[in-house]
């Protein structure tokens, strides 16, 4: 696949389109739009931060101790709402990078030194992101970071199994 050649096309930005409308009036989903376009969200101090809080976690001892259940918990505290506003803020690499992330935590058979080895450079890729302001899908800064990312999983996933 040549990904020179790839597009990537962005969707029209409305709660309709994100959520459907359920059970909802559609005025009520029409206000919640117009409040949506309304409010501009700074979206790199909110990510900062998450990954300051994040950083924190997968250095703490807690974290380091193999099997820690509440460790993980507290990360994905910090990692599941950065998701979910990268995506609410258009932010694509973000968004990429956390689903990455959260889809290896999910896989994770157990943890060990080599799984805190992949989480941190996840970690560490969401920050240099967020601080270089990579909001570019076809960035080739970030297809870089996504293959080494892909290849980082793939290897350790090799080695120890999914789950």
């Amino acid at each position: 696949m040549n990904k020179a050649k790839a597009e990537f096309y962005k969707p029209e930005n409305t709660l309709q389109n994100k959520t459907g409308v359920g059970g909802l009036d559609s005025l009520v989903i029409e206000r919640a739009q117009s409040l949506g376009n309304a409010v501009k969200f700074d979206f790199k101090p909110f990510a900062m931060e998450k990954i300051k809080g994040m950083k924190e976690q997968i250095n703490s001892e807690n974290f380091l101790s193999a099997g820690n259940d509440s460790a993980i918990d507290d990360f994905l505290f910090h990692l599941v709402p950065f998701g979910v506003n990268a995506k609410l803020s258009n932010n694509q690499p973000l968004s990429m990078i956390s689903d990455h992330l959260l889809k290896f935590v999910e896989s994770l058979r157990n943890f060990n030194v080599d799984s805190h080895h992949v989480i941190k450079a996840h970690v560490n890729a969401l920050d240099v992101a967020t601080t270089k302001n990579l909001g570019n899908p076809n960035d080739p800064v970030l297809n870089t970071l996504m293959d080494e990312l892909r290849a980082v999983c793939e290897r350790y996933h090799g080695k120890h199994g999914k789950k």
